[in-house]
Parts: C-alpha cells; sequence; structure tokens
C-alpha cells in the first residue's frame, strides 16, 4: 500500500506539468546567516520519510551514515556536521512550518528535500537566502534559481519515459489506472512526447485496480505489436498484470521506475528484461566510483539498511544531495554558512559527484533544470547497469520550451 501512495505521490508532481532521528541544532531568532566558526554545521532534510513513502523511508538511515561518514574524515571544514530530519509523513501543510523550523530554530546552512510539495516553502526558503538541494523530480527545479537540483526535472521524466519505450521499438502501449485523475495526466504527458521522439501508442489503456484479471489488456498489447509497455499502477496490480500478461505470451520488455525499486524484481521471473528509468546511476553498481563509496558506507553505518527492502534509488538520491552540499562547502569562502554554501553551489561546474549524477552546472539567476536520467535492467534474476552507467539526455530544444512554459504558468 505504501509504494501505491509513493506512486501517486509522484504523479501528483507531473500532473502539475500536463494540467498547464530527528536531532537538535543551535537556536537563533532567524536574521542573519545560519552556521558560524566553531559551531557544528547543522543541515536540515525534509520529507515523508513515515507514513506515505515507502522507499522513502530508508532516507533518514541514508542521511545519518553520510554525516557518520564526513565526521569521520573530519567533517566539513574542520567542523562536525549534523543532519537534521523533519519527517512530514501524511501531514497536510507540514512542509512551510517544519522548513521555518529548521532555518529559524535549527540554524541550517542548506535544506536537502524530499518533499513532494516543496513549492508551498520554497519561497521562504529564498527570502532567507537558505539554498535548497532538490533530491526530487518537483516544479520548483523549474521555477527557482536558488533551487538545486540532483535528479532530472518533471518534463524530462516525461520525455524519458517516451524515449526509453522508444529505445525497444517503434510502438509501445501504456495501462493505468482508472479514477486517479493524476493518471490521466500522466498519460497525457506520455502522449505530448510521443510525436517528437517518434512513439506511437496504439494501446493506451484505462483500467480498474479491481479487476478480476488483465487478460484483456495484455491481449491488445499482444495484437498491438508493441515492443515495449508501461503500466501506471500500485505495486500489486502492476506485479498481478505483469505475470498475466506473461502468461499470455507478452514476452517484451516492461518499463518500470527506479524510485520504486523492489527486490522481488529480482525474484519474479516476470520481470526478467524489464528497462528501469532512474533519476541516479544505478543504486547497486559499484563500479561507479561515487556509488561505491555510497555503498560502503551503508555497508559500515547502515547495514540494516543495506540490501532491505527500502534500499533503493530514494536512498542515492539522498547521498547525492548531501554530496552536494559537501563539494559546495569545500569551495565556500569563509565560514560555511548559508549564503557562503549558496554562493559556493553557484560555482559547481560539470559536478557528477563520482558518476552519481549527470554532468551539474548552476547558473546564478536561472532555474536549473536536469535534462538527464540513467537506466539499468533485469536480467537473470539481477539488476545490472546499462550504458556503461552513463546518462542518456532529452535534447534541450524540445524539453526546455515545455518547462519555460510550465515555469510560465505557475508563475502566472
Amino acid at each position: 500500500m505504501k509504494r501505491k501512495v509513493a506512486m501517486c505521490a509522484w504523479l501528483a508532481v507531473v500532473g502539475v506539468l500536463v494540467m498547464t532521528t530527528a536531532g537538535c541544532g543551535s537556536s537563533n531568532d532567524g536574521d542573519g546567516d545560519g552556521g558560524a566558526a566553531g559551531k557544528t554545521v547543522n543541515i536540515g532534510a525534509i520529507g515523508a520519510f513515515s507514513g506515505l513513502a515507502g522507499a522513502a523511508e530508508g532516507t533518514p538511515h541514508v542521511l545519518e551514515a553520510w554525516a557518520e561518514t564526513v565526521n569521520a574524515a573530519g567533517g566539513l571544514d574542520g567542523h562536525d556536521v549534523r543532519v537534521i530530519v523533519e519527517d512530514i509523513g501524511a501531514t497536510t501543510g507540514a512542509g512551510r512550518a517544519a522548513v521555518q523550523k529548521l532555518i529559524e530554530e535549527d540554524d541550517v546552512v542548506a535544506v536537502f528535500s524530499q518533499d513532494f510539495n516543496d513549492a508551498t516553502w520554497v519561497k521562504y526558503a529564498e527570502s532567507r537566502s537558505v539554498p535548497v538541494i532538490s533530491g526530487i523530480a518537483g516544479v520548483t527545479t523549474l521555477t527557482s534559481s536558488d533551487v538545486f537540483p540532483i535528479t532530472l526535472s518533471p518534463i524530462t521524466l516525461g520525455y524519458g519515459l517516451d524515449a526509453e519505450l522508444k529505445k525497444v521499438g517503434d510502438t509501445g502501449a501504456v495501462g493505468y489506472q482508472s479514477g486517479i485523475a493524476l493518471n490521466e495526466q500522466i498519460v497525457a504527458l506520455m502522449r505530448s512526447f510521443s510525436e517528437p521522439v517518434g512513439l506511437s501508442l496504439p494501446v493506451v489503456t484505462k483500467m480498474s485496480p479491481s479487476l478480476p484479471d488483465y487478460t484483456a489488456f495484455c491481449q491488445q498489447v499482444k495484437d498491438s505489436g508493441a515492443a515495449s509497455y508501461f503500466v501506471s499502477f500500485g505495486a500489486s496490480v502492476a506485479t498481478k498484470i505483469t505475470e498475466q500478461c506473461v502468461q499470455q505470451g507478452v514476452r517484451i520488455p516492461q518499463l518500470l521506475v527506479g524510485l520504486f525499486a523492489d527486490k522481488a524484481w529480482k525474484t519474479n521471473s516476470a520481470y526478467d528484461g524489464a528497462v528501469v528509468l532512474d533519476g541516479a546511476a544505478p543504486f547497486f553498481d559499484t563500479s561507479v566510483p561515487g556509488v561505491k563509496e555510497y555503498r560502503d558506507a551503508l555497508g559500515k553505518y547502515a547495514p540494516d539498511f543495506s540490501g532491505s527492502s527500502q534500499d533503493s534509488s530514494y536512498g542515492l538520491f539522498a547521498w547525492a544531495g548531501m554530496q552536494m552540499i559537501a563539494t559546495a562547502a569545500a569551495k565556500a569562502r569563509g565560514p560555511i554558512t548559508n549564503s557562503s554554501l549558496q554562493a559556493a553551489l553557484y560555482t559547481i561546474k560539470d559536478e557528477t559527484l563520482g558518476g552519481i549524477v549527470p554532468p551539474l552546472t548552476y547558473t546564478k539567476g536561472k532555474a536549473n533544470p536536469i535534462h538527464c536520467w540513467f537506466t539499468w535492467t533485469i536480467a537473470n534474476g539481477e539488476f545490472v547497469a546499462t550504458n556503461d552507467a552513463k546518462p542518456t539526455c532529452a535534447p534541450d530544444a524540445v524539453v526546455a520550451p515545455a518547462e519555460a512554459a510550465l515555469a510560465k504558468s505557475l508563475a502566472g
């Protein structure tokens, strides 16, 4: 059920597009720069880490492992680092109050976000000159120059789904759950990019999650000659569809999203050959230097999390976000404060964090959405990196106008 709600939270971000461990920190009155020489460097983290987001429940473990790793190596500029986690769960509107606490009471120098509703508080963080490192495909990555994303933009996500289907063949199929307006919107987003990608989608089928079987959809896919397919359902129904389609003789790759990676994909032969679109390098591939460092840290400081059902791309997104903060801190002039860290982030150029993310450059005065993604596959019961764990990028000429149009509509 939690993974089903996680999918809905992800779709909520995409929907906007088409419709047009806690710790304690130092306290201050909210004026001036956060952080100071001689003090512990406090970093905030916010997201739905319980009650909703399934895989995101592991994020606090990753954040703790990162802090332990950094402090064992001497901290940031010689100062211990503390990550203060604000778990907003399913509470509506909790993000704004949580971020205000982080900034005004906990004196954080930056906020790492896995909050899909960060649009409710990003402007406040901007007004306090506190940089936000985004670990989700959110719309604020399109609208704010003070949001520093480490994963693909929501527009790029829509384009990438079509592009990966197209890689398998000229024809794809989509099945999605009825009764959820957001599913209609993700389908509309895929349709909007199908022509520039060169993909035909003859099968786009709406279905109830309570159907006794999905053989009719599977037959549609088979009769259409589709080379691959994508389904937008909760995990249990998606698995049911996948298994029934295999039984119907549909032996073509399914497109999955790495954010919802499940260990069960390895042991279920129906998923063999599936292609996975991801927002960072494959979280399991230790041939990538940055991923090896991440896996080593988990093995040392979060062994119970490593290899668990929560161990997915969510965790690597969190690690990448914190590594970006550390990279900027090393470039900061003077004491590490929110202002010096923000200025340092604008000096980041072609940074990959050891291959975890595509080359990132942050330019002051403009939003900096990411137009690239990674892929991996499931083969013979194993997760396997593809494309040498290198990113694939959407053409700026296609996605940038769509991003600009969305940003304009949101501003209006």
